[in-house]
């Protein structure tokens, strides 16, 4: 199964960073493939939540969320069409500067639809750095404008 991970530095406190990977409703403000997301659920540390991704067409599929605040949120496919296996993490600890945070961002997936897994791969291996970036400046710009 194809997997990735990045490690980034983002300027803004832990407990920031933190809110802002668990907001999920937020992602289409920043997450321009993502269309519609809504929380179906909560259970003390666990979230459901479903997912509207347009990429050639719309996909929907639900992941079920363990939060660990404020150092860690992982994942794992509960439903969907898009992928048989979609689980990772963030995991995230203080940095180097007083208001940094060291996140590190793992995904393993693998879509439904006939893709070879090394083209498989190299999609995750494309998307993940900008999805790690566009939740770097999300995170910034809210500490940033607090």
């Amino acid at each position: 199964m194809p997997s990735a991970e990045l490690t980034t530095e983002i300027d803004a406190p832990l407990e920031v960073v933190y809110r802002v990977i668990t907001d999920y409703e937020s992602y289409p403000e920043f997450l321009s493939e993502m269309r519609e997301v809504h929380r179906l659920g909560r259970k003390k540390e666990k979230a459901r939540v479903s997912f509207s991704l347009r990429l050639i067409k719309e996909f929907n599929y639900v992941l079920e969320f363990t939060e660990k605040s404020p150092s860690s949120l992982k994942w794992k496919l509960a439903g969907g069409e898009l992928f048989k296996v979609n689980e990772g993490e963030w995991k995230l600890k203080r940095g180097k500067g007083s208001h940094s945070t060291n996140a590190t961002y793992h995904l393993s997936v693998e879509l439904s639809l006939a893709i070879p897994s090394l083209i498989e791969k190299q999609l995750l291996e494309q998307t993940l750095p900008k999805t790690v970036e566009r939740f770097k400046v999300r995170a910034e710009r809210i500490y940033l404008y607090e």
